[in-house]
């Protein structure tokens, strides 16, 4: 029997990078790149309709595998009824956001940007996937959570 191959799950800012050349699109051959639906919905919810479809086409490439969110989350895309699991009672969601918050002091304005933050992160660590992101204080969280984390440029 075969290991499995290694996780990945990419945060948004990955299509990011992606589309403004600053990694090339990754081979996703020997592992598996996921996302949960907040990534694609963050993509969708870009203003500008041009950056919005090379965001889009940027996923269609990469072509990660779409995996449910580990915490419904109401109001957030993505996180809700049918594309995410009940939130396990652990506490361990809401002591990421917390910390989250201390380390990232975002207004007010932004914590339901945290909230889609932390709901990609803990999906990566109840799947056990390395989580890609440019986000040095998400990738603190993750690392100080047990999980594992890197910068985009690892994928290359």
């Amino acid at each position: 029997m075969s290991e499995p191959s290694p996780a990945f799950m990419l945060d948004t800012n990955v299509f990011s990078r992606v589309v403004d050349g600053v990694i090339p699109v990754p081979a996703a051959a020997g592992r598996r790149l996921l996302v949960t639906g907040v990534q694609a919905d963050e993509c969708r919810a870009t203003p500008c309709p041009a950056r919005r479809a090379e965001l889009l086409r940027a996923i269609e490439e990469l072509a990660p595998e779409l995996c449910l969110a580990s915490t419904f989350c109401l109001g957030i895309e993505g996180a809700g009824f049918g594309q995410a699991e009940w939130n396990d009672g652990s506490g361990r969601f809401d002591a990421m956001l917390t910390r989250l918050k201390a380390i990232d002091r975002k207004p007010p304005r932004q914590h339901v940007n945290q909230i889609r933050d932390i709901v990609i992160a803990e999906t990566a660590l109840k799947l056990g996937a390395t989580l890609v992101s440019d986000d040095g204080a998400l990738r603190q969280i993750v690392l100080e959570f047990g999980g594992t984390a890197d910068p985009s440029s690892h994928l290359t």
